[in-house]
């Protein structure tokens, strides 16, 4: 999304280091996974902090009506009684993934909001398993039992 560029590379970051732990990790019996959290009613827009320089802003106009028109989506989804923007959704999320047995735990789960994420999943899904065969390390994507 613009003007979040810093917060994705971080994020794909995370999903590149775990992605790599699942491998390196599931012959020792443990088990990496990923927790994608949609947006919940928290106060992270309240602390997004806009540049001073006017002059920026003035450069990158759709930065700022893209901010302002997602901003309105996400307030209207958390008026929403029935969204889950709850943050203990992630919380009860994560003791799913601690109850589940040792490597029946998905790769990624999404918790909240989806926003096409788990559309975006399931396509590239094929692609990450084709690519491991690929490199003949298939049998490391799943936990020794």
């Amino acid at each position: 999304m613009p003007g979040f560029s810093v917060y994705h590379a971080s994020k794909l970051a995370l999903e590149g280091w775990a992605e790599s732990l699942r491998l390196e990790l599931s012959p020792l019996g443990i088990d990496s996974v990923l927790i994608e959290p949609g947006p919940f009613a928290t106060n992270f827009f309240g602390n997004v902090v806009p540049s001073a320089d006017e002059t920026v802003m003035q450069s990158y106009p759709h930065v700022g009506e893209f901010a302002g028109q997602f901003e309105g989506m996400l307030n209207d989804a958390f008026d929403n009684p029935e969204a889950p923007t709850d943050p203990s959704t992630v919380a009860s999320d994560f003791v799913k993934l601690i109850e589940a047995e040792q490597g029946e735990r998905p790769l990624r789960t999404i918790s909240g909001l989806d926003f096409g994420c788990q559309m975006n999943n399931d396509a590239l899904e094929p692609l990450r398993v084709a690519g491991l065969a690929e490199l003949q390390i298939s049998d490391l994507d799943k936990v020794a039992r």
